[in-house]
């Protein structure tokens, strides 16, 4: 498990350009596609080491994984909110011109539909009991037949949110901010009647979190010019004494779910904000983090299928060391390829 650590650090480190404080980059170089995707293929992989650390038993370094699956995700719903209204910003009403087309249909609707067809297939060649009709019914009822794709359903119902929220506010960015947080406490409502796990919800406001950076980021980089280290390290500091405050304050001051719910959605705005603002210094120029960006997305939803074929009962890799490797490199494999694919469907209908 330790190579495999060492594997994504490699990754990270691949190139790296550090900024002094007289040359701090600002909201449009750190936040700008190429940064940006960097994030996203270093958090994607993230995200296949912490549901590979759940299903195996994670050793050393290797073992951190376990406890960073809620803050990657906060890390997509932040640079999904903020490239929502800053897009939105730059382009007024005619960004909303074709968007549930573009961006909700053909950006998420039809690849996830792709994705569901996918997982279908080669379910059925594992021998696992499914119909058509199972594959729909799992968009909506908390169990998605496309593994740890919940975070697509949800993007998809904030998408839509959005939408909304920009029509009735019209040019009034910070009205369109305050209706997505509404938004927001809807959804946690929403799931809790519906009987989905916390985890649908526990980083949900990051992306209100990423709209918010979007109206206040000069103020913001200009706090962070002075004394950068130490508060990012306040920053960090305060994501994890929040993580641990959310198990811990219940036991002693009642109002057990919100109390902890509130803390988890704070520490992870937190290590959004540690991680957002740290590129204000450091430039990460890596050509495979930035391949990873590019299909960050079909990593995201395929590399659960493989989790599953490298442990069924037609091929059972036993190795915890084996079973990881051959998950992620037929994960990133398949996500290339399958980017590709998808890239020429969606030319096709735009």
């Amino acid at each position: 498990m330790f190579s495999l650590a060492i594997l994504l650090a490699l990754l990270l480190i691949e190139k790296i350009e550090w900024k002094t404080e007289s040359d701090q980059m600002s909201g449009n170089e750190y936040l700008g596609r190429n940064y940006t995707n960097q994030l996203r293929g270093f958090f994607a992989v993230v995200v296949v080491y912490y549901h590979l650390a759940l299903g195996i038993h994670p050793d050393g370094i290797f073992d951190i994984f376990s406890n960073l699956g809620n803050y990657s995700v906060g890390v997509f719903f932040f640079l999904s909110g903020y490239g929502l209204l800053v897009q939105y910003q730059k382009k007024g009403r005619d960004y909303l011109k074709g968007f549930l087309w573009h961006r909700v249909i053909v950006s998420l609707v039809i690849p996830y539909l792709i994705f569901n067809v996918i997982y279908y297939v080669a379910y059925v060649c594992l021998g696992r009991q499914t119909t058509p009709l199972d594959m729909l019914a799992s968009w909506i009822n908390g169990h998605p037949l496309v593994s740890n794709s919940w975070y697509i359903i949800a993007i998809f119902y904030f998408y839509l949110v959005f939408f909304v929220s920009a029509l009735l506010s019209g040019k009034r960015l910070w009205l369109t901010t305050g209706l997505c947080f509404v938004g927001s406490l809807a959804w946690m409502v929403i799931c809790h009647e519906m009987g989905y796990g916390d985890w649908w919800f526990y980083s949900c406001f990051t992306l209100n979190a990423g709209m918010l950076w979007v109206l206040v980021h000069e103020r913001v980089e200009d706090w962070f010019q002075k004394q950068f280290w130490l508060k990012e390290a306040g920053a960090l500091v305060t994501c994890i004494v929040l993580y641990y405050a959310a198990t811990i304050l219940p036991q002693y001051i009642g109002m057990q779910t919100l109390i902890y719910l509130g803390c988890m959605q704070l520490s992870a705005i937190m290590f959004c904000v540690f991680v957002i603002a740290l590129g204000m210094r450091i430039r990460f120029n890596g050509r495979c983090l930035a391949l990873l960006g590019e299909c960050s997305l079909e990593l995201y939803l395929i590399h659960g299928l493989f989790m599953t074929i490298f442990r069924s009962d037609k091929l059972y890799l036993e190795s915890d060391i084996l079973y990881s490797l051959a998950v992620l490199l037929a994960a990133v494999l398949a996500a290339f390829l399958l980017h590709k694919l998808i890239a020429a469907i969606k030319n096709k209908l735009k």
